[in-house]
């Protein structure tokens, strides 16, 4: 498959949807471009394995919530604290 593309002012490269499908290609997807001999350009989709995901879901460390009396402690001293109001 070949198609012809159009470098943009900023060398943007807009890659066919027929052949961003074709490879699997998606927002965010990761590309090495090589260069091949004199005047060729390969381009190849970054592959992930199923490794490089590993430990990316672990759940990270959460506060432990307000006490209903914490919450009255921070809302009045909030309150009495002028502060805030600008005085």
């Amino acid at each position: 498959m070949q198609a012809k593309v159009i470098l943009s002012s900023k060398g943007h490269l807009i890659i066919p949807k027929f052949l961003r499908s074709e490879l699997g290609l998606h927002l965010g997807s990761e590309i090495i471009i090589q260069l091949k001999g004199n005047d060729t350009l390969e381009l190849r989709p970054v592959r992930k394995n199923i490794k490089d995901f590993f430990g990316l879901g672990k759940k990270k460390a959460v506060k432990q919530a307000m006490s209903t009396q914490d919450m009255d402690t921070a809302i009045g001293k909030a309150v009495t604290d002028t502060s805030i109001f600008g005085g």
